[in-house]
């Protein structure tokens, strides 16, 4: 069991990395277009969505170890000791330890100028950047900088309560159904 623990968390942190590196462009965007994104994203409250996308990837890291250890909790073999341990002490823990990897992971700088703003430079001239900061100055434009965060938190949490369980529950099975044929494939290469 510790050695599935030890591979399922190696496979989470290494997806964590990629995930925040894979992101990364080595575009070059003009001194103008990138003030005007910079001025964008000023309006649009970015640094939110920062938090926002720290606290998500946290939070699915964290669904995901606890649907991992579902089979160590629901084992013979694991004492109730060792249950209330993984569960109360072990997971959070984790989580807490992967909460700081990801704040340094997603930082604001990275995300905002690596990741971001080069993907704001692929999709809108300065023109139509112009325009939206426009948009952003006025108060419909402010209303939605201002709540956009709060939807989409609300949009998550009306998805995991109608859909995630059902994800969840499919991807438990096929989980469990591909660590059984990894224990059997690893007997054939003992």
């Amino acid at each position: 069991m510790r050695k599935r623990i030890a591979c399922v968390l190696t496979v989470f942190f290494a997806v964590a990395l990629f995930s925040a590196s894979s992101g990364a462009s080595e575009v070059e965007i003009s001194e103008k277009k990138r003030e005007l994104i910079s001025e964008l994203f000023d309006l649009m409250d970015m640094k939110g969505a920062v938090k926002v996308v720290s606290e998500v990837v946290v939070e699915t890291l964290d669904r995901q170890i606890r649907m991992s250890l579902t089979p160590a909790l629901e084992s013979e073999d694991v004492s109730e000791g060792q249950k209330s341990f993984l569960r109360n002490v072990f997971v959070p823990e984790l989580t807490k330890r992967l909460s700081e990897v990801v704040s340094k992971i997603y930082d604001e700088n990275t995300l905002l100028n690596e990741v971001w703003a080069p993907i704001y430079d692929k999709y809108f001239n300065e023109e139509e950047l112009a325009l939206l900061i426009n948009h952003y100055e006025t108060p419909i434009g402010q209303k939605y900088a201002s709540v956009q965060y709060g939807m989409a938190k609300d949009y998550a949490t009306a998805l995991s309560v109608g859909y995630q369980p059902k994800v969840e529950a499919v991807l438990q099975q096929v989980m469990q159904e591909m660590f059984t044929e990894l224990e059997a494939k690893m007997e054939e290469y003992k």
